[in-house]
Protein backbone atom coordinates (compact mmCIF):
# COMPACT_ATOMS: atom_id res chain seq x y z
CA UNK A 1 0.00 0.00 0.00
CA UNK A 2 2.88 2.47 0.86
CA UNK A 3 5.03 1.02 -2.35
CA UNK A 4 2.07 1.39 -4.16
CA UNK A 5 0.79 5.00 -3.89
CA UNK A 6 4.50 5.94 -3.51
CA UNK A 7 4.21 7.68 -0.37
CA UNK A 8 7.18 8.06 1.89
CA UNK A 9 9.13 4.97 3.30
CA UNK A 10 8.88 3.86 6.85
CA UNK A 11 12.01 4.20 8.47
CA UNK A 12 10.62 1.55 11.40
CA UNK A 13 8.18 -0.82 11.99
CA UNK A 14 6.29 1.38 14.07
CA UNK A 15 6.78 4.14 11.61
CA UNK A 16 4.62 1.82 9.09
CA UNK A 17 1.36 3.29 11.24
CA UNK A 18 2.60 7.07 10.93
CA UNK A 19 3.17 6.93 7.56
CA UNK A 20 -0.54 5.25 7.01
CA UNK A 21 -1.37 7.80 9.45
CA UNK A 22 -0.08 10.41 7.18
CA UNK A 23 -2.11 9.35 4.38
CA UNK A 24 -5.28 8.93 6.05
CA UNK A 25 -5.46 5.62 5.79
CA UNK A 26 -5.39 5.02 9.54
CA UNK A 27 -6.91 7.23 12.40
CA UNK A 28 -4.85 9.69 14.16
CA UNK A 29 -6.53 8.73 17.25
CA UNK A 30 -5.82 5.14 16.59
CA UNK A 31 -2.09 5.49 16.14
CA UNK A 32 -0.65 4.83 19.49
CA UNK A 33 -2.18 2.26 19.83
CA UNK A 34 -0.65 0.78 16.76
CA UNK A 35 2.60 2.12 17.69
CA UNK A 36 2.36 0.54 20.92
CA UNK A 37 1.27 -3.02 19.57
CA UNK A 38 4.62 -2.49 16.72
CA UNK A 39 6.38 -1.80 19.96
CA UNK A 40 5.12 -4.95 21.49
CA UNK A 41 6.08 -6.95 18.15
CA UNK A 42 9.06 -5.68 18.19
CA UNK A 43 10.09 -6.72 21.61
CA UNK A 44 8.87 -9.94 21.11
CA UNK A 45 10.93 -10.47 17.58
CA UNK A 46 14.25 -9.30 19.29
CA UNK A 47 14.10 -9.93 22.73
CA UNK A 48 11.57 -12.80 23.37
CA UNK A 49 13.63 -14.55 26.05
CA UNK A 50 13.37 -11.91 28.08
CA UNK A 51 9.60 -11.49 27.53
CA UNK A 52 7.10 -13.16 30.33
CA UNK A 53 5.01 -14.99 29.29
CA UNK A 54 2.18 -13.79 31.23
CA UNK A 55 2.66 -10.33 30.17
CA UNK A 56 2.29 -11.39 26.44
CA UNK A 57 -1.05 -13.46 27.10
CA UNK A 58 -2.42 -10.43 28.91
CA UNK A 59 -1.41 -7.96 25.66
CA UNK A 60 -3.23 -10.65 23.42
CA UNK A 61 -6.01 -10.95 26.18
CA UNK A 62 -6.51 -7.33 26.42
CA UNK A 63 -5.74 -5.84 23.12
CA UNK A 64 -6.88 -8.03 20.34
CA UNK A 65 -9.33 -4.97 19.85
CA UNK A 66 -6.79 -3.02 18.30
CA UNK A 67 -6.37 -5.62 15.70
CA UNK A 68 -9.77 -5.20 14.65
CA UNK A 69 -9.50 -1.55 15.20
CA UNK A 70 -6.51 -2.04 12.62
CA UNK A 71 -8.47 -3.79 10.24
CA UNK A 72 -12.00 -1.66 10.31
CA UNK A 73 -9.05 1.37 9.38
CA UNK A 74 -8.21 -0.20 6.70
CA UNK A 75 -11.41 -1.31 5.11
CA UNK A 76 -12.74 2.03 5.44
CA UNK A 77 -9.54 3.59 3.30
CA UNK A 78 -10.49 0.88 0.49
CA UNK A 79 -13.92 1.56 0.69
CA UNK A 80 -12.99 4.94 0.57
CA UNK A 81 -10.67 5.19 -2.27
CA UNK A 82 -12.64 2.45 -4.19
CA UNK A 83 -15.19 4.42 -4.31
CA UNK A 84 -13.62 7.56 -5.64
CA UNK A 85 -12.58 5.08 -8.60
Amino acid sequence: MISANRWREPTSYRDVFQVLAENKVLAESHLARFQDMASFRNLLVHAYEKVDPEVVFGTFRTRLDDFLLFVHDINAWVCQTSSKR
